[in-house]
């Protein structure tokens, strides 16, 4: 088990890719990604030292996703941080080690050491009853995640709305054979989105072919293994929407190492906004996710069941942006 101070998480890696000669293409992007997968798996595999009692534990589910640079959960966290610090809380960032999910001692010394309440980010199944259990009473919020036990609150984005009007988007500007690289699915957030992909469809009156449908994990890889499948179709797919940005930058790579160029012959979109998705060559197209003010509005949330034990926990959901960039064919200009 990983217990990482908050002046740990903070370090930040440069992804310095706008400081090259033009704008990088998707192969170069992904490059840097797996850089800083490497990096990531060589920060989290072993132990940090304990740090002091907190009286906020913000909780990690997962290795993969405790990371300041994350596209999404890393400005989630910045805005978790940022509020607490306006209200006045500490905060203790908990994060299981890389080959294990959240591990129920480390939230009961916690519990034990004087911790209010949770925030707990991550979303894959890993062991529910850590905090659906034995911890159901403590005050919780869950961002983007089933919420667990009779004090837990909810806050996330409102995927199938999100996802959906990318698929509308990519209807609009002509594309009829739409194919989806999912996240994992075991994941609240990768069903939505799915869920959203298929209803948008059949209401468009769009056919929704199963093998148009491509399994993913959230990881460059896993969109450059799915759009090569895609591709090895007999009738390959004419857009993809991929469950987040890292996908598409795998997706568009495999696109154009087959001689392919997208958006001209394949569009694709992302989700998250990451810094770097509008600097890219392809710019991509993307859902640009309200990460701050979902983390603000998880410590606000927090503190009122912990301040008022008679609220009833809150349920938050905010919208995504669709941003439009040339990924999907629509024209773009670099600013200078």
């Amino acid at each position: 088990m990983t217990f990482v101070r908050p002046a740990d998480v903070h370090v930040v890696i440069e992804f310095e890719i706008s400081g090259e000669a033009g704008r990088p293409n998707a192969a170069r992007v992904r490059e840097r990604l797996g850089e800083l997968d490497a990096l990531r798996e060589a920060r989290f595999a072993g132990s940090a030292p304990d740090g002091q009692a907190r009286s906020i534990a913000l909780v990690f589910t997962h290795w993969t996703i405790a990371d300041d640079e994350h596209a999404f959960f890393g400005p989630l966290v910045r805005g978790i941080r940022d509020e607490a610090a306006v209200r006045d809380c500490d905060v203790i960032l908990c994060a299981p080690s890389r080959d294990h999910w959240l591990e129920e001692d480390a939230v009961a010394r916690m519990v034990h050491h004087g911790t209010d309440g949770l925030i707990v980010l991550g979303g894959a199944d890993g062991n529910p009853d850590v905090l659906g259990t034995r911890f159901q009473g403590l005050p919780s919020v869950f961002v983007e995640y089933d919420v667990l036990g009779s004090r837990s609150a909810h806050v996330g984005i409102d995927n199938e709305q999100a996802f959906g009007e990318l698929i509308v988007h990519l209807a609009s500007t002509g594309h009829s054979r739409i194919a989806t690289i999912t996240g994992s699915l075991d994941m609240r957030v990768s069903a939505e989105r799915l869920s959203a992909y298929r209803g948008t469809l059949a209401r468009l009156g769009y056919s929704v072919r199963s093998d148009y449908v491509q399994p993913g994990d959230f990881l460059s890889q896993s969109g450059y293994d799915a759009m090569n499948r895609l591709l090895a179709l007999d009738v390959p797919p004419d857009a993809v929407a991929a469950a987040c940005d890292a996908q598409a930058v795998g997706a568009i790579q495999a696109i154009e190492e087959a001689g392919l160029r997208c958006p001209e012959d394949i569009a694709v979109t992302g989700f998250d906004d990451a810094v770097w998705a509008g600097l890219m060559r392809p710019a991509l197209t993307t859902v640009r996710q309200p990460a701050a003010a979902m983390g603000a509005a998880a410590v606000d949330s927090l503190l009122a069941m912990i301040e008022n034990p008679a609220l009833e926990p809150p349920k938050i959901l905010l919208e995504g942006e669709l941003v439009v960039r040339e990924s999907c064919g629509a024209p773009f200009t670099v600013a200078v």
